[in-house]
């Protein structure tokens, strides 16, 4: 960039390619702290909380059989097969019975006293491991000797609380990555303004460009954005149009050669170069407002299309029409 260059077309673009690097680093910090917050709690999810149900030694102890089980059975063990009728299994203890002193010993009375109080009131030993007393899996007994039918339903629960934790950072790293685009952009425009209108004096080539930059803007933002409608958001792009085309004509209208003073200073006057600022700050106003989190719990900028399928268990309970309809 030469040196006769307007000075409110370097500050224009200087701020366009800041706020851009600004979004890019910042969309790349947001999924680093999406990426490892997610891993934490899946971990801590699939370790925990829905594991699947070991058995322990009170439960196989209960389910094996013995010559003492045998014996129990008196008169039955003498039963003809096929002929005797039906044979009734005396169990020597039944496995809801089993109690943790069962399993043994003063060993087991400590661990039981560090186990979680839903470990203790369900009579289930918790050994201690590197995670401490650790946690009852969902059903405890139950999801080992039970069906399972309700168990995906608790999973899907306690995955949805837990993917609050990251949500929002994986939402706004989408909407930094897509603003930071839409700026580069921008920058590009005023950059293209500076070299086809100041330095080489080619205005077609210079519109032309303009068109080409703002009309990829807009595309990427019908991309981006769902639920803005289209005049919404052909209002939004207008106004950095609306900077880049001002700024093109402030710098194609004006003697730059003839602007320098006697001490070396710029006395070219730029009446309509606080419309591009004044613009810029609407455009940004309207990007804020449209990133604005949501009134629920998420807290996610449902305007934004890559933001719509985050929660992939938000649109169970809909038809495909319903869920079609969400992106329109």
């Amino acid at each position: 960039i030469k040196e006769e260059v307007p000075p409110f077309l370097l500050a224009l673009y200087y701020m366009s390619v800041a706020a851009g690097y600004a979004y890019l680093v910042l969309a790349v910090w947001l999924s680093m702290y999406a990426s490892i917050c997610s891993h934490s709690f899946g971990v801590r999810l699939l370790t925990r909380f829905v594991r699947l149900p070991i058995p322990g030694a009170a439960q196989l102890d209960s389910l094996n059989a013995r010559f003492g089980d045998f014996e129990l059975q008196g008169a039955q063990a003498m039963r003809v097969p096929f002929v005797g009728g039906r044979q009734e299994w005396v169990r020597r203890q039944n496995l809801n019975a089993v109690q943790e002193e069962d399993i043994g010993g003063p060993q087991a009375a400590s661990s039981s006293a560090s186990a979680p109080p839903q470990a203790r009131a369900c009579g289930v030993q918790v050994q201690e491991d590197f995670l401490g007393p650790g946690e009852l899996p969902l059903g405890a007994i139950d999801s080992i000797m039970k069906a399972s039918t309700q168990l995906p339903g608790k999973h899907v629960h306690l995955y949805r609380r837990l993917q609050n934790k990251w949500q929002c950072y994986d939402a706004y790293a989408r909407v930094s990555m897509a603003l930071g685009t839409n700026n580069i952009l921008l920058a590009f425009t005023f950059y293209l303004v500076n070299v086809t209108l100041v330095q080489f004096n080619a205005p077609s080539a210079g519109y032309s460009l303009i068109f080409v930059f703002q009309f990829t803007a807009l595309a990427l933002c019908y991309i981006d954005i769902a639920k803005l409608g289209h005049l919404g958001i052909l209002l939004m792009q207008a106004m950095p149009f609306s900077a880049a085309f001002i700024a093109a004509i402030s710098a194609e209208t004006t003697d730059h050669a003839n602007g320098i003073g006697a001490e070396g200073e710029l006395s070219t006057k730029y009446p309509l170069s606080p419309l591009c600022f004044f613009l810029l700050a609407g455009w940004f106003e309207m990007l804020v407002r449209t990133a604005w989190p949501s009134s629920d719990g998420a807290c996610l900028p449902r305007r934004f299309r890559a933001v719509l399928f985050l929660d992939v268990f938000e649109d169970a309970g809909l038809t495909l029409e319903e869920a079609e309809g969400q992106t329109g």
